[in-house]
Formats: C-alpha cells, sequence, structure tokens
C-alpha cells in the first residue's frame, strides 16, 4: 500500500496558485518586436495541469503523522497516527541499586499521568474558517504496547477534543465519558521478561461519538490516564527496569462521507509586476483571465480573492459578487460505490479592467477562501477514488499597448 504525505487544501488553491507566480513570466516582452504604439489582443495559454488525488494531497505537508493510501477499490484513505503517551517502569516504581527486574511483585499502585494534549495536525481543518466536513465511516484504534509484566487496569480520567471553532467536546468510548472510562478487558502483559504484548481497542460510529468529533473539526485531544498495578493480583509476575507501557492512536478516515458549505481559508504572497526589459511602458487596457476546469471529484468549489497591502488593508477582490463557482461536481452513479461517471467541464472568465489591474498591482498578499460543497448542498454521501482527475487549463486574453500611451 503505497503512503503519500497529506496536504487537504490542495485541490483549493489549484486553480489560481500559480497566478501570481505566472503572471510576470507570461507578460514579458523580451520575444515580442514590435513598433511603438502597438496594441494588439492576445491570448496566452498558462497552465494546462492533469492532478489525481496523490497529486493533490501531497503538496506542502511532510508530516510523517499522515499519510494517504487506498482501499482494495480505490477508495482513499487518510491515516493519522501518533503516540498518546509512553511511559517506562522506573518513573513510577523504585528498583534497589544494581538490581533491573522485580518478580513476584504484589503491591498495586495507582499510577496517574497529568493532563497532557496531543495536536492532531489534520491538515484538512488547519485552515477551515466555518463548514461541516462529515466522514460517514471513521475508524479509531488504541494501540497498546505493554513489556511490564503485570496486569494492571487503566482507566481514562480525561479525554476530550479541542476545536477552535466548536471548543471542547467529550470523547465517548462505549457509551462512557472520562473521568469513567475503563479499557476493558485490561491491557494484555508479556510472561517472560524483554517480551511485548499488543493490546488493540477498536471504535466506530458504533460505540464511540467519533462522527461528531470529527464534524467540530478538532486540532486537539486532551487526556489523562490512570493506572493501578495487580488487577487483578496475578502470580508470577516481574517489572524490569527497561519495561515500558505505549499508547498510540491510529485514525482512519476513509474518504466517503459529505461536505456542507466547507470553508477554506489561506493568505499568500503576491506579486503582479508588467513590464518589458527594454524600459517601455506596458499599458494593459483590459485583461480576461479563462479557466477551463474539467472534474471528476465529487464536490463543487467556489473561490474568492481578496487582494491586500502591506498595511493589510484589503484594496480589491476578483469576484465582486460573492465567491464564484469555478469547478462543479462530476455526476455521481449508485451506491454502493456513488463513483462519478461523467466529469464537468465549466469555463470561468474574469475580467480585470486597466484601473483594476493598477490596483491589483498594489497588493502584497492575497487571501484566498474556498467554499466546498458536495452535489445538491451536502445532502448526498460522496466517495472520492484514486483514480480521480482535475484537469485545469488557465489561460488569459489581453489588450496592451507598448509605448507612452
Amino acid at each position: 500500500m503505497k503512503n503519500t504525505p497529506l496536504n487537504y487544501q490542495g485541490f483549493l488553491l489549484l486553480a489560481f496558485l500559480t497566478l501570481s507566480a505566472c503572471i510576470k513570466e507570461e507578460f514579458d516582452m523580451d520575444k515580442l518586436v514590435a513598433p511603438k504604439d502597438w496594441s494588439p489582443e492576445i491570448a496566452i495559454p498558462l497552465v494546462h495541469s492533469k492532478l489525481g488525488i496523490n497529486e493533490i494531497l501531497a503538496q506542502g505537508d511532510n508530516s510523517i503523522n499522515n499519510s494517504v493510501s487506498e482501499e482494495p477499490d480505490g477508495l482513499i484513505l487518510l491515516v493519522y497516527r501518533d503516540t498518546l503517551f509512553s511511559v517506562k517502569a522506573p518513573n513510577y516504581v523504585s528498583f534497589p541499586v544494581g538490581i533491573g527486574i522485580l518478580n513476584d511483585y504484589t503491591i498495586s499502585d495507582t499510577l496517574t499521568l497529568p493532563i497532557d494534549s496531543i495536536g492532531l495536525n489534520l491538515e484538512i481543518y488547519n485552515n477551515l474558517i466555518n463548514g461541516n466536513f462529515v466522514f460517514e465511516d471513521p475508524k479509531l484504534d488504541v494501540i497498546i504496547t505493554n513489556s511490564i509484566g503485570i496486569p494492571l487496569g487503566i482507566n481514562l480520567m480525561v479525554l476530550e477534543a479541542w476545536s477552535p471553532i466548536n471548543g471542547t467536546t467529550l470523547i465517548e468510548l462505549d457509551n462512557l465519558t472520562a473521568p469513567t472510562i475503563p479499557l476493558n478487558p485490561s491491557p494484555g502483559y508479556p510472561l517472560v521478561p524483554g517480551n511485548s504484548e499488543v493490546t488493540i481497542y477498536s471504535y466506530d460510529k458504533t460505540n464511540s461519538n467519533l462522527n461528531s468529533i470529527l464534524a467540530n473539526a478538532p486540532k486537539y485531544i486532551r487526556y489523562s490516564a490512570q493506572g493501578i498495578t495487580n488487577v487483578p493480583p496475578t502470580t508470577p509476575n516481574f517489572i524490569t527496569d527497561s519495561s515500558r507501557f505505549n499508547v498510540e492512536i491510529k485514525l482512519e478516515l476513509p474518504l466517503y462521507g459529505s461536505i456542507s458549505f466547507l470553508t477554506l481559508g489561506d493568505t499568500m504572497p503576491f506579486q503582479l509586476d508588467i513590464s518589458d526589459p527594454s524600459g517601455e511602458d506596458i499599458i494593459v487596457s483590459e485583461a480576461v483571465f479563462v479557466i477551463n476546469t474539467y472534474n471528476d471529484f465529487p464536490v463543487d468549489v467556489s473561490l474568492q480573492l481578496l487582494f491586500i497591502d502591506s498595511n493589510q488593508i484589503i484594496i480589491d477582490s476578483l469576484y465582486y459578487t460573492g465567491a464564484e463557482k469555478i469547478l462543479s461536481s462530476g455526476l455521481i452513479g449508485p451506491p454502493p460505490e456513488l463513483r462519478t461517471y461523467k466529469r464537468s467541464h465549466r469555463v470561468t472568465e474574469i475580467k480585470v479592467t486597466e484601473s483594476r489591474l493598477e490596483k491589483i498591482a498594489q497588493s502584497t498578499h492575497v487571501i484566498l477562501k474556498g467554499q466546498l460543497t458536495s452535489t445538491n448542498g451536502g445532502v448526498p454521501l460522496v466517495k472520492v477514488y484514486s483514480d480521480y482527475e482535475l484537469e485545469v487549463k488557465l489561460a488569459v486574453r489581453a489588450k496592451m499597448k507598448l509605448g507612452s500611451g
């Protein structure tokens, strides 16, 4: 199974990410020889890109905790894995000097981990402004690797998710919330020093509120745990000075669900510099950016760009009527596959006058807002497969004049 780093906002930025980088190059007049006051209308192709899901999700994030893989039928699977906590026995149990193993340990110790948190760093939520992304079939595994050779009773004292949008939500496991979430059955333990036992606790929408937690766009998980040794009392047993208790989480998110007005935002540096190396002025009376999109993916995308100056003041926007839908969803087939069977095609034109170009040229950054919606306003469920492709053709038509004007 191939794993690739993730970046979930990549396909939102696709149509416009190259805009600021390409403008200077494409209006370079190095190879154009013309008399003064020459005033043509020209069309210049800028970009022709075909991107599949791996290319879209792989841009920009090198996090080792995030990866993308696929199910046997090609359904895309997002995977997040991280260590919740890891403790060594000597942090809680005293060993006599020169002694590295305690046999037949009969003491019932209570070990409490202080409240801590981990950042989920789920890229799909990192730039989230508002909206709702619903995963239909998420799965969470709590993976315990234990080399302490005595039985341990584990109870989760704090377990909650925090979102900058929706605040704190208690996490339910087996219909229980902290401070009373015992892990049942108790984690396995080794019978031979040097060995480890792995115990996996699995949760989904049938035995947890995982769907609701993810719908709230979580950024952090706060937790605390308490362990009690010798529950139940068992001999023979052992603890070594290298014994460790390790807890990992593995979150699997099949790209199967619905999107209802999910809004992502990002800020990028921007420079619009139209000049001629000869020193002659170039006067662009108007320009039209033409975007052809061909979309297999089952989501509509609307975009708005806000241009800001060095004082962080918005001086213009690309669309004056709000966000513009430039990517239409492909047509979706019946369940259970829910595959798109016909790609959509859309042509979008954005006219920019000379005065607007002059204003936009003062920008130092651009704020991009993108709104994603499943077909019919997020009502139906959709699936994203590995063979889906997004094709974008970006060109510019411009009326320009070389000379003093």
